[in-house]
């Protein structure tokens, strides 16, 4: 789809809406941005569909989740696909192939999902966060001449090495939040980007609470349900716009303006260190090995010996990486920091990440 704004973009969709039935494809992430645009700016839309029958006939941006033989006058129907092409990947030909099968016209089937430039605009304009994000503008420098430990999920990431943590500016993503219940160690920032995780494991207030009783600082995006149930009613929960862009990585320098996507979130966590002050970083259980990687040429590869996180954080929904993209945030992230006088030390136990100086992490203690 050839838009480069909102404004075109808007008047495309809108000039279909009169002819055509419009049906979004997949109510995650992107389809729930596309339908909060469109109900803002009163463009007529129909409703979702989706291949997932747990959402059959919820309503979601209040309209319905259909499957797809609910779909009728099917040569009237124009169906955006919403899935971004780095988490769905080969899914989206085949997708576009059952649309066809039911007898939507080729020439009907339009898809929106990489279109990151378009996305980060319609997030902001349909958020409205100016004023969220200069909130963000407190933790300007806040840990200033202080060392931080970025951990990754990894499978070498040990129990034990997280106790030596206490005490420590630290930050960790997701799961690992569930490891403080029966330690003392808890991260200093805790960053929940996941829309999975958000899913199953914040589903109320009592939920989100709980968690940020275990840190000083939790972070999300714009992109995440958490923005629109909770923009405005937690001091420890601090909103980020995390832009993914169609061509090279950058690092921000301002997460009161924006930060980049990168594949990882561990990509988020070195922006807003850099901007708490940090000068000295270890990362922890990076070991760069994920059970299923995707490559920036389509290829897919299973590693069947590789855990997709360790045990204990009981992740069992499994993701698929995108190497290429989250090695070239590495690079990013490193060429910033060699720089702007910034140590960056990988002190993981094992694992593949070798771009950033090794260092014994019982050494540093």
């Amino acid at each position: 789809m050839d838009c480069n704004s909102i404004s075109s973009f808007e008047k495309l969709i809108r000039e279909i809406s009169l002819k055509k039935e419009i049906f979004i494809f997949g109510a995650g992430v992107h389809g729930k941005i596309l339908g909060r645009f469109f109900n803002q700016v009163n463009i007529k839309w129909l409703g979702f569909i989706d291949n997932n029958i747990e959402l059959y006939n919820l309503e979601i941006c209040d309209k319905k989740v259909y499957p797809l033989d609910n779909i009728f006058n099917r040569e009237n129907v124009v169906v955006l696909i919403s899935l971004s092409h780095l988490v769905h990947g080969e899914k989206i030909d085949a997708i576009k192939g059952q649309l066809k099968e039911i007898g939507v016209n080729q020439e009907n089937i339009l898809y929106f999902g990489d279109s990151y430039e378009l996305i980060n605009d319609i997030i902001y304009f349909i958020n409205k966060p100016q004023k969220v994000l200069l909130k963000n503008k407190k933790l300007k420098n806040i840990f200033q001449k202080k060392r931080c430990f970025i951990i990754g999920n990894g499978p070498s990431l040990r129990m034990e090495d997280l106790y030596r943590l206490t005490g420590e500016v630290s930050m960790g993503c997701n799961g690992i939040i569930y490891l403080t219940n029966n330690i003392e160690w808890r991260p200093t920032c805790f960053f929940c980007e996941d829309s999975t995780f958000i899913k199953n494991h914040i589903k109320n207030t009592n939920d989100l609470e709980t968690i940020l009783e275990k840190c000083n600082f939790a972070f999300t995006t714009l992109k995440t349900d958490l923005y629109k149930k909770y923009s405005s009613t937690y001091d420890k929960l601090f909103y980020l716009r995390a832009d993914l862009l169609s061509s090279t990585v950058k690092f921000s320098e301002d997460i009161s303006e924006r930060i980049y996507s990168s594949g990882t979130t561990l990509y988020s966590m070195f922006q807003v260190a850099v901007y708490m002050g940090i000068k000295e970083i270890y990362l922890l259980g990076v070991d760069f090995s994920f059970r299923k990687e995707r490559y920036s040429d389509g290829k897919i590869i299973v590693n069947d010996h590789v855990k997709n996180h360790m045990e204990l954080l009981e992740q069992h929904t499994e993701g698929v990486y995108n190497v290429d993209l989250i090695m070239e945030g590495y690079k990013c992230f490193r060429n910033y920091a060699n720089n702007h006088g910034i140590k960056v030390y990988n002190a993981t136990r094992g694992g593949k990440l070798d771009i950033f100086e090794r260092v014994d992490f019982d050494s540093l203690f």
